[in-house]
């Protein structure tokens, strides 16, 4: 039992960790998202020389 503990809980806590990054990133990806679509640049920069 202590062997799957000392396995099981750092992989849990380091998946934790990574889900809670994540899930904050995501946040805010939406929000700049939402920014730029309320603002109205939505469409690419054209590159034209």
């Amino acid at each position: 039992m202590s062997l799957l503990a000392v396995y099981l809980l750092p992989l849990l806590l380091i998946w934790g960790w990574y889900l809670v990054r994540r899930r904050r990133h995501e946040d805010a990806s939406r929000t700049v998202r939402e920014q730029s679509v309320a603002a109205g640049l939505i469409d690419p920069l054209p590159c034209i020389p």
